[in-house]
Protein backbone atom coordinates (compact mmCIF):
# COMPACT_ATOMS: atom_id res chain seq x y z
CA UNK A 1 0.00 0.00 0.00
CA UNK A 2 1.49 3.29 -0.67
CA UNK A 3 2.43 5.72 2.17
CA UNK A 4 0.65 9.31 2.03
CA UNK A 5 4.28 10.58 0.93
CA UNK A 6 4.26 7.98 -2.12
CA UNK A 7 0.94 9.16 -2.97
CA UNK A 8 1.40 12.70 -2.55
CA UNK A 9 5.06 12.76 -5.14
CA UNK A 10 2.49 10.64 -7.27
CA UNK A 11 -0.24 13.36 -7.47
CA UNK A 12 2.48 16.20 -7.83
CA UNK A 13 3.99 14.59 -11.14
CA UNK A 14 0.60 14.40 -12.26
CA UNK A 15 -0.25 18.09 -11.56
CA UNK A 16 3.21 19.31 -13.60
CA UNK A 17 2.20 16.86 -16.21
CA UNK A 18 -0.89 18.88 -16.38
CA UNK A 19 0.52 22.11 -16.22
CA UNK A 20 3.20 21.07 -18.74
CA UNK A 21 0.05 21.30 -21.26
CA UNK A 22 -1.66 23.92 -19.76
CA UNK A 23 0.77 26.46 -19.78
CA UNK A 24 1.68 26.34 -23.48
CA UNK A 25 -2.07 26.15 -24.32
CA UNK A 26 -2.34 29.66 -22.93
CA UNK A 27 0.51 30.78 -24.86
CA UNK A 28 -0.90 29.17 -28.03
CA UNK A 29 -4.07 31.17 -27.46
CA UNK A 30 -2.28 33.94 -27.22
CA UNK A 31 -0.73 33.94 -30.35
CA UNK A 32 -3.73 33.06 -32.13
CA UNK A 33 -4.82 36.24 -30.65
CA UNK A 34 -2.59 39.08 -31.73
CA UNK A 35 -4.09 37.95 -34.86
CA UNK A 36 -7.71 39.52 -33.76
CA UNK A 37 -8.40 43.23 -34.51
CA UNK A 38 -7.49 45.65 -31.23
CA UNK A 39 -10.30 45.21 -28.61
CA UNK A 40 -10.72 41.56 -29.04
CA UNK A 41 -6.86 41.47 -29.40
CA UNK A 42 -6.32 42.77 -26.18
CA UNK A 43 -9.38 41.19 -24.49
CA UNK A 44 -8.25 37.86 -24.93
CA UNK A 45 -4.78 38.69 -24.14
CA UNK A 46 -5.95 40.00 -20.78
CA UNK A 47 -7.85 37.48 -20.11
CA UNK A 48 -4.93 35.10 -21.25
CA UNK A 49 -2.45 36.51 -18.88
CA UNK A 50 -5.29 36.97 -16.02
CA UNK A 51 -5.63 32.89 -16.57
CA UNK A 52 -2.22 32.48 -16.07
CA UNK A 53 -1.18 34.00 -13.38
CA UNK A 54 -4.42 32.98 -11.49
CA UNK A 55 -2.95 28.87 -12.67
CA UNK A 56 0.52 29.97 -11.32
CA UNK A 57 -0.78 30.63 -7.92
CA UNK A 58 -3.04 27.70 -8.27
CA UNK A 59 -0.24 25.35 -9.23
CA UNK A 60 2.34 26.91 -6.47
CA UNK A 61 -1.14 26.79 -3.30
CA UNK A 62 -1.62 23.00 -4.70
CA UNK A 63 2.49 22.05 -4.63
CA UNK A 64 2.58 23.88 -1.02
CA UNK A 65 5.03 26.44 -2.44
CA UNK A 66 3.47 29.53 -2.16
CA UNK A 67 2.74 31.22 1.10
CA UNK A 68 -1.30 31.27 1.42
CA UNK A 69 -2.89 34.75 0.92
CA UNK A 70 -5.30 36.18 2.48
CA UNK A 71 -8.81 35.27 0.90
CA UNK A 72 -10.42 37.68 -1.33
CA UNK A 73 -13.66 39.25 -0.55
CA UNK A 74 -16.45 37.20 -2.55
CA UNK A 75 -18.34 40.71 -2.89
CA UNK A 76 -15.18 42.49 -4.77
CA UNK A 77 -15.32 40.56 -8.45
CA UNK A 78 -11.85 40.17 -10.37
CA UNK A 79 -11.61 42.80 -13.23
CA UNK A 80 -12.48 40.26 -15.83
CA UNK A 81 -15.63 39.26 -13.70
CA UNK A 82 -16.53 42.84 -13.06
CA UNK A 83 -16.42 43.95 -17.15
CA UNK A 84 -18.92 40.92 -17.85
CA UNK A 85 -21.43 41.99 -14.97
CA UNK A 86 -24.13 43.20 -16.69
CA UNK A 87 -23.55 42.55 -20.23
CA UNK A 88 -25.96 40.17 -22.07
CA UNK A 89 -24.78 36.32 -22.62
CA UNK A 90 -24.71 34.87 -25.95
CA UNK A 91 -27.39 34.27 -27.50
CA UNK A 92 -28.40 30.53 -28.41
CA UNK A 93 -27.45 29.18 -32.11
CA UNK A 94 -31.09 28.78 -33.93
CA UNK A 95 -31.78 25.07 -34.03
CA UNK A 96 -32.34 23.66 -37.45
CA UNK A 97 -34.92 22.72 -39.21
CA UNK A 98 -34.01 19.28 -40.69
CA UNK A 99 -32.44 17.05 -38.46
CA UNK A 100 -29.50 15.45 -39.47
CA UNK A 101 -29.09 11.82 -40.40
CA UNK A 102 -26.19 10.22 -39.30
CA UNK A 103 -24.24 7.29 -37.53
CA UNK A 104 -25.88 7.92 -34.13
CA UNK A 105 -28.18 4.41 -33.08
CA UNK A 106 -31.34 4.10 -31.29
CA UNK A 107 -32.64 6.94 -28.89
CA UNK A 108 -30.16 9.04 -29.71
CA UNK A 109 -31.14 9.96 -33.12
CA UNK A 110 -33.43 13.30 -33.40
CA UNK A 111 -37.50 11.83 -33.70
CA UNK A 112 -37.94 14.48 -36.66
CA UNK A 113 -37.76 13.68 -39.93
Amino acid sequence: MATSEERKKSGDAGLERDFGYLMPFFDKVAIRARALPGPAREEVLGLIAGEKERWTRIRSLLLGTAESAPARSASAPSGSARDLIGRPGPTPAASPERVRRGFTVGPLRGQKG
